[in-house]
């Protein structure tokens, strides 16, 4: 049982599992001919990747890959075709790896980074990321098309990368409290400008909701506290120890920040940059 979805934690693991076609066959998805079939391709072929073999060859679906491969490998499947990328994580890796390896970052916090990959097995690419990124690499997995359309979005479209925004954006972890009427959660902030914040939550908080902000500012001779009504744009959630659950990233807009605390956030940002 894995104990975690961190890569390097797991890296033996993954190395040790029966690979995807055992699985495949016990679930009676394929049959021990097609499976055969499969290997005989690959040595064929240069060393494919068994699970794309698979596809390939017509034998199952991406989907019933991918809920195969997160039941192997006991990772979380996410579903991409309505997530947005952290435009700065993709920078992280080159698009030719990503091709070429059916994986592509979806966000860095701190000294981790959240990769999708069609095919965990793939033990060769996650430690060539990890020695480039020099990251801690947390997994999951999502479908081969779902990855092929995130990289040609994210990688060779300007309007993919929701993080290239007018005013500059610093990371900087302040003291925050995120309230609505329901509840009240503290945390820091991630990154910050003058016109919004990205968090990491204990708590989600409903996309488009109204929530208040507390941002604690530092300066003398005590810190400053700025106050702003704001707007959660985006939401992802990201998985954490089993016995933990999920944390959740969090982007908001500070639309109703007066323009006395905006000069604020940018005189503090100018002299802390």
């Amino acid at each position: 049982m894995i104990n975690g979805p961190y890569y390097g934690e797991n890296e033996a693991f993954l190395k040790k599992k029966p690979h995807i076609g055992q699985i495949l066959v016990e679930r009676k998805v394929i049959t021990p001919k097609q499976l055969q079939e499969a290997l005989d391709h690959q040595k064929s072929h240069g060393g494919l990747l068994l699970g794309q073999i698979f596809i390939h060859l017509g034998f199952v679906s991406e989907e019933e890959l991918a809920i195969a491969m997160t039941s192997l490998y006991h990772l979380p499947y996410l579903p991409l075709h309505h997530y947005e990328i952290d435009g700065w994580a993709v920078d992280l890796i080159p698009q030719e790896m990503a091709k070429e390896n059916l994986i592509i970052p979806i966000e860095r916090m701190g000294n981790s980074l959240t990769v999708v990959i069609a095919d965990p097995s793939n033990t060769q690419a996650l430690e060539k990321i990890r020695q480039i990124t020099h990251c801690e690499i947390l997994l999951l997995v999502s479908t081969a098309s779902d990855i092929r359309t995130m990289i040609d979005l994210y990688y060779n479209s300007q309007a993919g990368r929701h993080e290239r925004r007018n005013e500059p954006r610093f990371n900087r972890q302040l003291p925050l409290i995120v309230a609505d009427e329901t509840q009240v959660v503290k945390s820091h902030t991630r990154d910050i400008s003058a016109t919004g914040i990205s968090c990491l939550l204990t708590k989600p908080f409903r996309q488009s909701a109204k929530v208040d902000i507390f941002l604690s500012m530092p300066s003398e001779p005590h810190p400053n506290l700025i106050k702003s009504r704001g707007t959660v744009v985006w939401i992802r959630p990201i998985p954490v120890a089993p016995e933990i659950g999920w944390n959740y990233q969090t982007g908001i807009c500070m639309s109703d920040l007066s323009e006395e605390n905006r000069s604020k956030i940018r005189q503090f940002l100018e002299i802390a940059a």
